[in-house]
């Protein structure tokens, strides 16, 4: 049952000329400043992606020709196969991959906490993933070389001269993987390294 606006509006109102008489002025400062914002249901969050799903990525990975399906699946085989945040896959360079067969890592210098309590770290490379790895890299320097592009950053930005995309961009990177896979999915690690089995 949706609750209308006016019936909102007056709630508060009647609310207000309570909390008033006893001296709470919370009311008129919640309109000073949030004024016409009011809470809304909480929607959830998505679920993990299935193993399936996973393996759809990885297989769509290895198919592509395209450089925006390739990114967008990397986005997301960072935070499977490696566990990476968001944020941390956002803020990677590319030279911090180091492959080297089954003890593949990924140097995370921008880390949740950095500045504070958080430390770099080396992550594996799970799910014998590599050759995806080597393949987003070498598309990588070649789109930067079309472009006439120097970054490290792994996912470079074409536009603008910033380093990295920002939260916002970087999220939706993911959008034409989801679009071919015909599902939605937050990027994300689950505790454990990997998605696999959550």
């Amino acid at each position: 049952m949706r609750i209308s606006e006016s019936t909102i509006s007056k709630d508060l109102s009647q609310l207000n000329q309570l909390f008033l008489w006893v001296g709470n002025h919370e009311i008129e400062t919640f309109r000073a400043f949030g004024g016409v914002y009011r809470p809304h249901a909480y929607t959830g969050r998505k679920r993990p992606m299935s193993n399936d799903v996973i393996d759809r990525v990885y297989e769509l990975a290895r198919e592509t020709d395209r450089w925006d399906v390739l990114r967008g699946c990397m986005t997301v085989i960072l935070c499977c196969s490696c566990g990476l945040r968001p944020q941390e896959a956002r803020q990677l360079y590319a030279d911090d991959i180091v492959l080297m067969g089954d003890r593949s890592i990924v140097h995370v210098e921008h880390v949740k906490g950095e500045g504070t309590w958080g430390e770099p770290r080396n992550v594996l490379i799970m799910d014998g993933v590599e050759d995806i790895f080597r393949k987003y890299l070498g598309m990588r320097a070649e789109v930067l070389r079309e472009h006439g592009i120097e970054s490290r950053a792994m996912f470079p930005p074409l536009k603008g001269d910033a380093e990295f995309y920002c939260q916002q961009s970087f999220g939706r990177l993911k959008k034409v993987v989801e679009d071919i896979l015909g599902t939605k999915f937050e990027l994300r690690p689950v505790a454990g390294h990997s998605v696999r089995g959550s």
